[in-house]
């Protein structure tokens, strides 16, 4: 099976792309679409111009879709990226890292109904703390990047996301509602390394910018390096 996967260079389309990757199929190319607008409906915009980087690091090919992010548009730029791919290749499927926004998973489907083509969208309606857990777990490096709920402090940003951390997003989610897994996007992550990594991102210089309760950072610096 050809297939190709929506990419973000978070925690979530890095794992369901490694759910996947462990069965019998050929990945053609990560698929990135980078929004103009910081406000996109269906894909997040914080540090993708690093995710050159990741894909070198996983060694699969990277495919850029520009789009100014409106509403509904978006997914029109992604639909012409698609049809190319598809004619070019022979595409089976679409891995997407949904969880559960139904917003974004009917428009994928829909997009991949129109094909004739596989939504493959391992993690859906997972329960969002055993996700985040099992990528914890299964030795994948997150950074948040963003934070934008009440609850969150400037000292989130840029933490390592462990099983400390993690307890206490629990608390966080106990106390004010906070997503866990970061779905509604109160938080946002990049990831540096990971089973599907070849090689890891040591992430060398950072911007912090922070206002209330929502902030992020800017990653100014960032290389590639072997494993230990």
């Amino acid at each position: 099976m050809k297939v190709v996967a929506l990419f973000s260079g978070g925690k979530d389309s890095c794992y369901a792309l490694y759910k996947n990757l462990k069965k019998d199929i050929e990945l053609i190319s990560l698929i990135l679409v980078h929004p103009e607008n910081p406000h996109s409906w269906m894909f997040h915009e914080t540090n993708l111009n690093w995710s050159k980087l990741q894909a070198e690091a996983i060694g699969k090919p990277l495919t850029i879709v520009k789009t100014a992010g409106r509403k509904e548009e978006e997914i029109k730029d992604l639909e012409k990226c698609l049809a190319k791919l598809i004619t070019d290749y022979g595409i089976n499927a679409v891995i997407s890292g949904a969880i559960a926004s139904r917003y974004q998973r009917e428009r994928i489907d829909k997009l991949c109904d129109k094909f004739g083509i596989d939504n493959v969208a391992p993690l859906w309606g997972m329960d969002q703390a055993d996700l985040l857990k099992e990528e914890i777990k299964s030795g994948f490096e997150i950074v948040i990047t963003s934070c934008n709920a009440l609850g969150f402090n400037k000292k989130w940003l840029g933490r390592l996301i462990d099983l400390e951390c993690f307890e206490e997003l629990i608390s966080l989610n106990e106390k004010y509602g906070v997503n866990i897994a970061g779905e509604g996007g109160e938080y946002e992550t990049f990831v540096v390394n990971g089973p599907l990594f070849k090689r890891r991102i040591r992430i060398l210089e950072i911007e912090k910018i922070w206002s209330d309760y929502s902030g992020q950072i800017i990653i100014k610096d960032a290389k590639l390096e072997n494993k230990d």
